[in-house]
């Protein structure tokens, strides 16, 4: 049986993925039909992208200082307007006006749920909790996503707006429920909000394996980026109608939980490094698989394998680098790196919505194997290297 925290956490997150996940097998065929081309809809997408960017680490710091349970609360009810707003929109600005609020719904998330997690975890004792409880995270928020996957399809074969619109109802609701079932915490309170992040940038610059980190979530963003623009065209180039996508995104959520709930009996912080480097790696050979595969079921196993390596990543990720963070700082430290990769995941929406409309569809996916390529390498150099020098100092 799960501690209470474990269970309150795995509820968010699973609320927060259904939001999401309601609207990921329609979201780029949804703007299509408003003939928006590839570089237009890279454009919207960075926008949240941006808006995450430039709220992400102050309202990081924000949750440290005024509460953890507010902020994380507050960004699922602000996702779930955004979803809502969304689904009801006709135009880009209406567009643009959505996808700002997903982005700050996502700024005051990002950080503030796990750094809430692991300060009441810790409060009871229970750390040994952490590894399987990330897992189990990523298993059981892929089983919610699968059965959102289904209600998009059903959904969608009504309105391709309806999924957005019961994605922004889960959240809002959700967001209530879990701001009364959830008790607040605190990083730091004795420090003005100015100087805090000040003091924070500090320790993020001065740890070295901090920025190489961030180096390789940003290689690793660049396929990630690729796959959220050409999944739902990929597959509907060898046939595949758009009312079917909802269907197959559930067989990636599937495969997802139960490649999480497996990694949960294998994951530990002695093996996390190495995890790591393989997650990364499979991304690359998933594209490579995108690249050459001649057949609808070539496609759509190269996806799962996509979908499986992400499911791997997302809990080894977040078991790596929690590791190493304090807990007076842990949300401000997780929403300055939030922040500079989705500077970064901004600009490459828009350069990759530009590269998708110049180079030839199957082709393009070389660039994404070749990021993640060398993401491999250095999350591989980071396990031999400065992790060891890191570990022993905080020791």
């Amino acid at each position: 049986m799960l501690s209470k925290p474990s269970r309150i956490y795995l509820l968010f997150e699973g609320a927060f993925n259904f939001a999401d996940k309601t609207i990921a097998p329609v979201f780029v065929v949804f703007l299509q039909s408003f003939s928006l081309t590839s570089a237009q809809i890279g454009v919207l997408l960075s926008v949240s992208n941006w808006v995450t960017a430039f709220l992400d680490f102050p309202t990081g710091a924000l949750s440290d200082l005024k509460g953890r349970k507010l902020t994380s609360t507050g960004g699922l009810f602000l996702f779930g307007i955004g979803l809502l707003i969304y689904g009801l929109g006709k135009n880009f600005s209406t567009f643009v006006v959505a996808l700002s609020l997903m982005g700050a719904g996502f700024a005051f998330v990002s950080g503030s749920i796990t750094a809430w997690y692991l300060h009441e975890i810790k409060k009871i004792g229970l750390k040994s909790e952490i590894h399987r409880v990330f897992s189990l995270s990523t298993g059981f928020s892929s089983a919610i996503s699968a059965l959102a996957g289904v209600v998009a399809g059903i959904a969608a074969s009504v309105s391709l707006r309806l999924p957005f619109l019961i994605g922004g109802a889960v959240a809002c609701v959700m967001a209530a429920v879990c701001f009364f079932v959830m008790p607040e915490n605190y990083g730091t309170q004795n420090k003005k909000h100015l100087a805090f992040m000040s003091d924070t940038i500090k320790t993020f610059w001065g740890a070295p394996f901090i920025r190489r980190y961030v180096y390789l979530q940003v290689l690793a963003e660049v396929g990630f980026c690729y796959f959220i623009l050409s999944w739902q065209p990929y597959l509907m180039s060898f046939g595949l109608k758009a009312s079917s996508l909802g269907f197959v995104f559930t067989l990636m959520m599937v495969a997802g939980a139960i490649v999480g709930l497996l990694l949960s009996r294998y994951m530990n912080h002695t093996n996390n490094p190495g995890v790591v480097a393989l997650s990364v790696l499979l991304m690359g050979v998933a594209f490579i698989g995108m690249c050459v595969g001649r057949s609808l079921a070539a496609a759509v196993l190269s996806t799962l394998l996509y979908q499986c390596a992400l499911a791997i990543k997302m809990p080894a990720h977040a078991a790596w680098l929690n590791g190493f963070l304090k807990d007076e700082n842990r949300a401000a430290i997780l929403s300055a790196i939030s922040t500079c990769v989705s500077v970064f995941t901004a600009l490459f929406f828009i350069g990759l919505g530009v590269w998708m409309q110049h180079v030839p569809f199957k082709a393009g996916f070389i660039l994404p194997a070749v990021a993640l390529f060398c993401a491999t390498l250095l999350a591989v150099s980071m396990d031999r290297t400065e992790i060891r020098v890191t570990v022993s100092e905080q020791d």
